[in-house]
């Protein structure tokens, strides 16, 4: 029975132990910077829309980059966007001090345009991977990006 008791605790402590590397994995901050990312995906978590690529003077990808200095930059599909993140534990981040161009794009770029700053600005926590980074928000909102 003591055995039973031992090989149980060990796997119980592998399996925890696994399961918090996973976790930890996913916030590791030095994989945020200096990379420039494409946005593949936005919008609820449970179904997210691919983005909508337009004609010019719409941009030819949506890019994220953070620079490892506190700052970020990118596009939004039409406007080019920038300002402040800051990084906290349990992986959280927070976008403030956003400004965009303000050029006219068609129609269905604005409104995608508007939808992906305002996720932005609610977003609350990421996860990062090696090729994708996925920022949330607390209302269960998505960007789904992928390393360029």
């Amino acid at each position: 029975m003591n055995n039973v008791n031992s090989s149980f605790i060990i796997l119980y402590t592998l399996a925890v132990s696994a399961v918090l590397g996973l976790t930890a994995c996913q916030c590791d901050q030095s994989k945020l910077f200096n990379k420039t990312r494409v946005l593949e995906k936005y919008g609820p978590e449970s179904a997210p829309q691919s983005v909508i690529i337009g004609t010019p003077p719409a941009k030819p990808e949506i890019v994220l980059q953070l620079d490892g200095n506190d700052h970020f930059s990118g596009n939004d599909g039409c406007n080019s966007i920038g300002g402040v993140y800051t990084l906290g534990g349990n992986c959280q981040i927070k976008f403030d001090l956003i400004q965009t161009t303000m050029m006219m794009c068609q129609d269905t770029l604005m409104q995608q345009a508007k939808a992906i700053t305002d996720l932005i600005r609610e977003v609350a926590t990421y996860e990062v991977s090696d090729t994708e980074l996925k920022l949330l928000t607390p209302a269960k909102g998505v960007l789904m990006y992928r390393k360029k």
